[in-house]
């Protein structure tokens, strides 16, 4: 009886601390690694999906908006019914970035959510700008602390600013809202 419970309980740790598997990730725009259970980055094909979830991925996040002009002339649409059909769990919190504290309230509320579920979660946009903005500023918000190394997905920052001026607006008025000090 001993031995039977102590494989139930070494197989029960095992399938609640699995990991994102770096390596089986699919080729991804603008991957970056967060830690063993988080990764942000740009659009994923439709055929990434079965991928995704072999590299123990449980739940796919997307901010696309879905009135976005830009995203959609650019052909980026987000592809819910393959990552379901993948067996992952699908959640848009679109980034309205005429809305700032609204659409992060609605991303903390969704990723607390996820850390409390123990899932491995990949957060994604277009090219990883709108994701990882999110998610460094989630961190900020939850530690109190800015790591600006998780912004390296935008390059020259300076320059990803200017060259989308609504991003700056959601980061001055997210920043400001919480208190954080300003990434740039």
């Amino acid at each position: 009886m001993k031995p039977l419970f102590a494989l139930s309980l070494a197989l029960f740790a095992a399938s609640s601390f699995a990991n994102i598997d770096r390596t089986a990730l699919p080729e991804l725009p603008n991957v970056y690694v967060y830690g063993p259970h988080l990764v942000s980055a740009g659009l994923p094909k439709s055929d990434d999906y079965a991928a995704l979830k072999s590299a123990g991925v449980d739940v796919v996040i997307n901010v696309i908006p879905h009135h976005s002009k830009w995203d959609k002339e650019n052909g980026f649409v987000p592809d819910p019914a393959s990552a379901r059909a993948s067996g992952l769990t699908h959640y848009t919190v679109p980034f309205e970035s005429a809305e700032p504290v609204a659409t992060m309230e609605h991303f903390i509320a969704v990723m607390d959510r996820m850390s409390q579920t123990d899932q491995d979660v990949l957060v994604h946009c277009a090219v990883n700008w709108r994701a990882s903005g999110l998610v460094y500023l989630y961190h900020a918000i939850k530690t109190g602390k800015a790591d600006k190394t998780e912004l390296k997905p935008w390059g020259d920052l300076e320059q990803a600013f200017a060259e989308a001026p609504n991003l700056k607006h959601f980061f001055d008025v997210v920043e400001a809202h919480y208190g954080l000090a300003p990434a740039l």
